[in-house]
């Protein structure tokens, strides 16, 4: 008989295998990791796009409805004087800031984006219109206040000017703030703007204000992810306060925020001077403002993504390929002049972070 030898795998055998198997794992690992890498950084990138279009979307409202609901005369009744609708502050070496007064900016109540109108008064109770739409009409016991679209004045009961709206559309009743008297002067046409719901801290203001600026690192600290420098647009928004503090923020890890505004001086119609941080148009009246003022824009370097030691910023812009470390912050050929400014050079850490300049152009339809 033949005998078969039987034996194992030798000790040296057993190591090639697990040499030849590291070697493989290793490969496979590392093709994971910078799969895994670039996924994160991707994933990372679409978020910050995402979270831009929110905020975007809101800041594009504030913008359009800035003046929305202003009257042309408040101090007979009020002692208000006229609020301005935009009005920006020049940072200069630091980022601006800009603020917008109008009724319907105040998105932390839902009752300021109703509105409406008497179409009658039978029996000295006012008919108002409805509109069939939650988010537009005026609901029972909203606070209100009361326009005269003939003079745009702020319509009052003796000093009294904030008004519970007490009803739907038939049978109503404007009932001054602490009394039980039904409001006494109603009239057809007479118009009617939301402030606040019922158990909302009432207005003390017959507008609502909404101001944008990057927050200190005290008052608002950007996430982790954010790159050295940056911190968070804030948007303040107050019935009680002309100037906000305090706010939620809009967009994180942001290094500049520049306001212009488009004025037509000689009111021919069109732009004939970018104004950079609201400089000119703070020393115009409120009325002149209104119809001087074109139009709004707003810039925002914000960061998109996280760091990436393997990736250096390098401005693409030609005007740029000398200096690429700078970013404008507006825009440098707009008809009127310049807007905006140049953020001083990236550091070698914020290099490491990709940017981009989120820009704003807006035409308030409410200013006139």
């Amino acid at each position: 008989m033949t005998m078969m030898t039987k034996r194992g795998f030798s000790l040296i055998e057993l190591l090639a295998v697990v040499a030849i198997f590291s070697v493989v794992m290793a490969g496979l690992y590392s093709a994971y990791s910078v799969q895994l890498r670039a996924g994160v950084k991707e994933y990372r990138i679409a978020e910050s796009e995402m979270e831009l279009g929110i905020s975007r979307g809101i800041i594009d409202r504030d913008l359009s409805m800035a003046g929305y609901g202003l009257m042309d005369d408040y101090g007979a009744v009020s002692g208000f004087t006229l609020p301005r609708a935009v009005s920006a502050q020049e940072g200069g070496t630091d980022p601006d800031q800009l603020i917008l007064m109008g009724t319907a900016l105040g998105i932390a109540s839902r009752a300021s984006q109703g509105w409406t109108y008497a179409d009658s008064v039978v029996s000295g109770v006012p008919v108002f219109m409805t509109f069939g739409d939650a988010r537009e009409d005026v609901g029972l016991n909203d606070r209100v206040i009361l326009m005269d679209p003939n003079t745009r004045a702020l319509r009052a009961d003796g000093s009294v000017w904030l008004f519970k709206y007490n009803g739907a559309s038939a049978n109503v009743t404007l009932m001054p703030e602490s009394s039980t008297t039904p409001y006494s002067d109603p009239f057809t046409g007479m118009v009617v703007y939301g402030m606040n719901r019922a158990g909302e801290t009432d207005a003390t203001q017959p507008y609502n204000a909404v101001r944008y600026y990057l927050a200190d690192a005290a008052s608002s600290v950007p996430p982790r992810t954010c790159a050295p420098g940056t911190r968070n647009l804030l948007r303040a928004e107050s019935r009680t306060n002309a100037s906000p503090t305090g706010g939620d923020p809009m967009i994180n890890c942001v290094l500049d925020f520049q306001v212009a505004l488009g004025l037509d001086t000689d009111e021919n119609g069109s732009i004939d001077l970018w104004d950079n941080g609201g400089a000119t148009a703070a020393g115009y009246a409120a009325k002149d403002l209104n119809k001087r003022l074109k139009q709004i824009r707003a810039y925002v370097l914000v960061q998109v993504g996280n760091r990436d030691t393997n990736y250096l910023y390098k401005n693409p812009d030609p005007d740029y390929a000398s200096t690429p470390d700078k970013i404008r912050v507006g825009d440098l050929y707009l008809a009127g002049g310049a807007v905006g400014r140049d953020y001083p050079p990236l550091s070698a850490e914020q290099r490491m972070y990709r940017w981009r300049v989120v820009s704003f152009a807006i035409t308030p339809r409410n200013v006139r």
